[in-house]
């Protein structure tokens, strides 16, 4: 028994596989393996005596199968397998009865114009599809030709034989929906392993990297060690028990199913990153194979990270089609970073011969693209926009009506994108333009001044064409069923399962926090995806943005987050299982995800507002019925100073017809939708909510609320403007207390409700109490108040807003009814908060404790301005000072600052709060930082102190993303940690060079790595500033390992500086000479310092001079860069 187990351990055979390479590599297989496969095989779909195989792809592999059962074989020579003709009249001539295809191949045949796939496939009795992923549409289609034939979906690898199969003939072996067709169960013995990167077990249904283990491993490769230890790996402890000592990388991804079964559902290879977000190639090319008229597809991700990287698509098509059709079928499945750039159509799909499969260097190049693909139907001025766009936007062909901000474009392109638009076309345009006509066609009739109907809107058309239409007649049963349960269980709701939107927003991460705190209920999430940070990274950075001190890893049985895109087919889950599944575990829907904004028109908030909206009232009709409750807005309502109901019929539209805000526009659409669903039995209700205010229990406010941004234009300025404009806001702890209790009791179902407040605080009672805090603000008429706002530059948003919708978007004085939201608020013994002059001093204090407002006004009202010729601002103080004002400014402006304890550090964090910015001074030194805050507390801008030192490159990144989530982004890095020592070479204190070395160049490195990332994903204007030295320009004797830091600084810096130039980063190092600090101090070798060291002989730089020269680079316009400055004493100069 011992020698016949030798020889099957022994060397069989080896074999040579390109797999989709085209590089050869051998393959040591044992016979156990082949003996393994063959027997189950042969075990599994024994043959016929009357059988006749045919073989060609994988001939080497599949020969010996037939002939060791004496079944006759016939060879398929190159010629014929890629020739469809050739082929059928050859199975049909030859009577074959079993063949093997690939996918890819077996869907040319199909598709093949003037074949006659059923007839010349008569004789054929099994079909085993091998070699790639088995899609449902193939299937669907070779069945319905012929259903007769046993259809087998085979996992066999070079590596491994045979490792399972799935019988897939039976249609209702699928579950409905599926792209992916089952590989089945593994073979006896044969292990499968869905495993992370860490090489544990991934949750069944969760998608993971595939390992084979068991009898059925080949050897390894031949003379390829490297790829032997890549692929061929140690089992790790916890499986050998199961899984045996050698496990198979497969390269191919897939996961577990319930039933015992697996998928596979690409290579990982196809999983790729594009500007952070993870996108699966085969994904879009199984949406495109279900298009109308594609035979074939191939999606390929081309181009360098951080250049040009984009997607790529291959069609291969059957009747003419228009790539702007494509985009708009995709766009429904996917989110915008999925959506191809580039689309190749082609007559067929290059094919490897030594494996069937596709060969992808032989696809056409991106660089053979001669030009941008535009729609012959355009007119000349919309080609002129659309081809801007494209260069922006890195497209390849864009349609005319296809939404700017929906294709990849934010404020940051949207600003470059005017910018090209003015320089090219001779244009004047503003940014506002773009919001207000976000397609090509509304632009170009902008510019032609043309008034065009087509791009009026008509409200009622979206209301009926985003209606739920349903033709199912057990609705009125499935409602019933809903009522009949909540009698049943009363208290259902309060221990169900909710579906929460917009947890990534302020409202909806509180409503979060009540849910998980208040009630017993189980919480799924759906949180759109973002680059470089998991579901759960999202809500901690938010709660930490917002001081909320819920650990959200105590909740993980009670909160589920789903990656999910509310606009997209099936909310954008990742298949119809999952779809489906979640249909019946949701017993209630709290719809509080909205894209808020007041300046773009309805076309630029559908997707976002009502198609998601639409979406989510289908999935509360699926299976189950479940209850749905609505966040709105009082933004429906027109500026008519009315006393507006909460209820209304579709009577009642006309009263909103003269809404003209989009955002306002969406949400009325959305509303009737809602109600129109209700109509139908489904439980609905609407909260209306007027202004969000801040939080006494976590001491917040929302960061973009208009309330926020025009207090601190009121107490920035130091200026109010006169007019009736009213404080109106409910605190967000009462209004998601409320929520919670009305959404957990049905009861409380088909109703609508204002949660606006009607007893607002006027702009005279608001000046009033901040002058008690000493703000000392005037009144003034608007029209001087906006026009210091407007020179000021202190809020972009406020300014847009005001311009887009004048002061009367500030006057107005709406009244309304609130039946409802006060009985609901009686039944729960609870009263609407008052607003006076006690509440408003406590939410003042938050926000002054929270750095949102100032402690004192930015402008000194007791300086003047003068303007002169060259309209260059000057201001001179009452003390003399005459201070240069560039274009640019600080204010507002988040900058890190290392080393800020000391020395220059110190200094400059002082002179940046003093020009309004918003400072993050690091250091090691935690109580000379919180003296230094103490110091600064009065100061226009602001600071928040924090412990790090920066040599530790975990304590960086926690800090760093600590900034990001609190303040959203970085704008400048000062990187002005330093030590120096005086030493010679020889006298070899390592202790000290690396000491040098960790701070003065790995601190510098960890700063950059952690902070870079974001400035370049927030797309903002940025700023690296690293404090080199003179010693950086030449070297210094007895500073031999300091000189060699500031080299590398030096160096780093210019490197850097040509990698992000083109990304609006600049790159700046400061060469400082002799400055006196302490740094001398930290030197132990006093024989070196008194031989070089000459800061006692001389007059030596101030930390005010570096820091001024430091502010001087740091207000340069945008088109200016100051790359480095090199100050120095004059008598100590280089």
């Amino acid at each position: 028994m011992a020698s016949f187990l030798a020889q099957l351990c022994t060397v069989d055979h080896g074999r040579y596989s390109s797999g989709t390479t085209g590089k050869p590599k051998g393959i040591v297989c044992p016979h156990r393996g082949a003996v393994h496969a063959y027997k189950w095989r042969h075990r599994a779909y024994p043959y016929d005596e009357d059988d006749r195989e045919a073989c060609n792809v994988f001939f080497v592999w599949e020969m010996l199968r037939p002939l060791t059962q004496g079944i006759p074989m016939y060879v398929i020579s190159d010629e014929v397998i890629y020739d469809p003709p050739r082929l059928i009249k050859y199975i049909e001539e030859h009577k074959i009865t079993r063949i093997l295809f690939t996918p890819s191949l077996l869907d040319a045949v199909i598709k093949y114009k003037g074949v006659d796939v059923r007839k010349s496939f008569k004789t054929l009795r099994i079909i085993i599809f091998c070699g790639e992923v088995m899609t449902t549409n193939v299937r669907d289609k070779i069945s319905s030709l012929c259903p007769w034939i046993t259809l087998l979906n085979l996992y066999s690898i070079s590596e491994c034989h045979d490792v399972s199969s799935a019988d897939i003939s039976n249609p209702n072996n699928i579950k409905e929906g599926r792209q992916y067709c089952s590989i089945g169960k593994s073979l006896p013995f044969v292990k499968i392993l869905i495993l992370d990167e860490n090489l544990n077990e991934k949750k069944m249904g969760t998608p993971g990297d595939i390992y084979i283990g068991g009898p059925t491993l080949a050897i390894g490769y031949l003379n390829r060690p490297d790829l032997n230890k890549m692929r061929f790996i140690s089992t790790p402890e916890h499986l050998r028990k199961t899984c045996g000592v050698r496990l198979y990388n497969t390269g191919d991804w897939g996961y577990a199913l319930g039933d015992g079964t697996f998928e596979v559902i690409g290579r990982s290879d196809t999983m790729v990153k594009i500007r952070g977000y993870t996108i699966e190639l085969q994904a879009i090319e199984v949406a495109l194979r279900d298009y109308p008229g594609i035979k074939a597809c191939c999606v390929l991700c081309l181009g360098e990270e951080g250049q040009n990287k984009i997607l790529v698509a291959y069609i291969v098509n059957t009747e003419p089609m228009k790539t702007c059709e494509i985009r708009a079928y995709l766009k429904t499945k996917f989110p915008f970073y999925m959506i191809p750039s580039k689309y190749f159509f082609l007559d067929s799909l290059p094919i490897l011969k030594s494996s069937g499969k596709l060969n992808k260097e032989e696809l056409p190049k991106l660089d053979s693209i001669a030009q941008i693909e535009l729609d012959e139907s355009m007119f000349q001025s919309q080609k002129n926009i659309a081809k801007i766009w494209c260069k922006i936007l890195n497209l390849y062909t864009l349609d005319k009506d296809e939404n700017f901000f929906e294709i990849g474009g934010h404020s940051l392109t949207a600003a470059l994108c005017i910018s090209k638009m003015n320089e090219e076309l001779s244009l004047n345009l503003s940014i506002k333009d773009l919001f207000a006509h976000p397609t090509v066609q509304e632009m170009a009739a902008l510019l032609e001044n043309k008034s065009n109907e087509t791009l009026k809107l008509d409200l009622i058309h979206e209301i009926d064409v985003n209606s739920y239409k349903s033709l199912d007649e057990n609705l009125n049963v499935r409602v019933q069923c809903f009522w009949k349960s909540v009698q049943l269980n009363s208290n259902k709701l309060k221990y169900g399962n909710v579906l929460l939107t917009g947890v990534t927003g302020y409202l909806g991460i509180h409503l979060l926090q009540k849910f998980l705190v208040d009630t017993k209920c189980t919480l799924f999430c759906p949180v759109r995806e973002t680059p470089n940070k998991t579901l759960l990274q999202r809500l901690e950075d938010i709660m930490l943005k917002y001081h909320m001190s819920l650990d959200l890893n105590n909740y993980t049985d009670r909160l589920i987050l789903v990656k999910s895109d509310l606009s997209l087919e099936m909310l954008g889950l990742k298949n119809q299982d999952e779809y489906v599944s979640l249909s019946y575990e949701i017993d209630m829907i709290i719809h509080a995800a909205a894209f808020v904004n007041l300046i773009l028109p309805y076309n630029a908030l559908y997707k976002s507002n009502v198609l998601a909206t639409k979406n989510l009232i289908e999935f509360s009709f699926l299976n189950k019925i479940k209850s749905f409750h609505y966040v709105s807005t009082d933004s429906i309502y027109p500026s008519t100073s009315e006393n507006f109901q909460e209820d209304y019929t579709v009577a009642d539209f006309d009263d909103f017809m003269t809404t003209t805000s989009g955002y306002g526009q969406s949400k009325i659409v959305s509303e009737y939708l809602v109600l129109n669903a209700g109509q139908m039995g489904l439980p609905v209700s609407i909260v209306r909510c007027g202004n969000i205010g801040g939080s006494l229990e976590f001491k917040n406010w929302n960061l973009v609320d208009l309330n926020l941004y025009i207090l601190k234009a009121i107490t920035r300025l130091g200026y109010a403007p006169d007019i009736d404009w009213y404080l109106e806001f409910t605190p967000v702890d009462f209004l998601t207390k409320s929520l919670v209790q009305l959404t957990t009791n049905v009861n409380n179902a088909n109703k609508i409700y204002n949660f606006i407040n009607t007893n607002p605080i006027h702009i005279k009672t608001l000046v009033s109490v901040l002058n008690t805090y000493g703000y000392n603000i005037k009144t003034v008429p608007y029209e001087k108040w906006f026009h210091k706002l407007n020179k000021r530059e202190l809020s972009e948003p406020l300014i847009q807003i005001l311009r887009n919708k004048g002061k009367e978007y500030l006057t107005v004085n709406n009244s309304y009814c609130q039946r409802n939201t006060l009985a609901l608020l009686k039944s729960c013994d609870e009263t609407y908060p008052e607003t006076n002059d006690h509440t408003v001093r406590q939410f003042l204090d938050n926000l002054r404790n929270s750095n949102l407002l100032p402690n004192v006004p930015l402008e000194n009202n007791n300086s003047t301005e003068y303007t002169d010729t060259n309209k260059q601002g000057i201001s001179i103080s009452n003390a003399g000072t005459v201070n240069i004002v560039f274009g640019n400014t600080l204010a507002n402006k988040v900058i890190f600052v290392t080393g800020s304890s000391s020395g220059i550090g110190e200094q400059l964090v002082k002179d940046l709060v003093t020009l309004g910015a918003k400072v993050v001074a690091v250091a090691r030194r935690i109580d000379r930082l919180e003296n230094l805050k103490t110091s600064l507390q009065n100061a226009p801008g602001s600071i928040i102190v924090k412990k790090l030192d920066v040599t530790i490159e975990n304590d960086v990144k926690k800090v760093v993303r600590e900034v990001l989530a609190e303040l959203g982004h970085i704008d400048i890095l000062v990187n002005n940690a330093g030590v120096m020592y005086f030493t010679l070479m020889e006298k070899y204190k390592l202790e000290e060079w690396n000491a040098m070395i960790n701070v003065n160049i790995k601190g510098v490195l960890h700063c950059i790595g952690n902070i870079l990332p974001s400035m370049l994903h927030s797309r903002r204007p940025g700023h690296i500033l690293n404090i080199s030295s003179n010693a950086g320009v030449r070297p210094f004797a007895g500073l031999a390992v300091y000189t060699g830091t500031k080299y590398f600084i030096e160096g780093i810096s210019g490197a850097l500086r040509q990698e992000v130039s083109d990304r609006n980063i600049k790159v700046t190092c400061i060469q400082a000479g002799d400055v006196k600090t302490e740094l001398l101090s930290h030197s132990t070798d006093r024989d070196v310092v008194d031989k070089y060291d000459i800061s006692k002989a001389v007059p030596v730089l101030t930390t005010k001079e570096i820091s001024q020269s430091i502010i001087f680079a740091l207000l340069q316009p945008s088109h200016s860069a100051v790359n480095s400055i090199l100050i120095e004493p004059p008598l100590a100069s280089i």
